[in-house]
């Protein structure tokens, strides 16, 4: 059984995505797609002064029909916070990490 995901062509490198994985974008890019990302997510969410995406709605961002297991992978910056995240990247492209909250509640 095959599984959807997204790709990011300029950055590919076989970067899969899942479709609520979210890259980091500027003030202004937010405000175009504020209305799908408030009615997927609920809300704006902020990591590192900048705006949270979901990668199904960045116009860089493919779907494609997968028939491979795709392993992804989680990371846990240390924070007293334990609700933090950060930007970090991943093969080119700003993401968010997880918080430690979300990776011990959610995954």
């Amino acid at each position: 059984m095959g599984s959807m995901g997204w790709v990011i062509m300029e950055y590919r490198r076989d970067k899969k995505a899942r479709k609520n994985q979210e890259v980091l974008k500027q003030q202004s890019e937010k405000t175009a797609k504020r209305e799908e990302i408030e009615k997927m997510l609920g809300q704006i969410f902020v990591t590192d002064k900048k705006y949270r995406l979901p990668v199904c709605l960045d116009s860089r961002a493919l779907k494609i029909q997968n028939h491979d297991e795709i392993n992804l992978y989680h990371i846990v910056l240390e924070n007293d916070n334990e609700q933090n995240n950060y930007g970090i990247y991943a093969n080119g492209l700003l993401v968010e990490s997880i918080s430690l909250y979300d990776a011990t509640h959610w995954t």
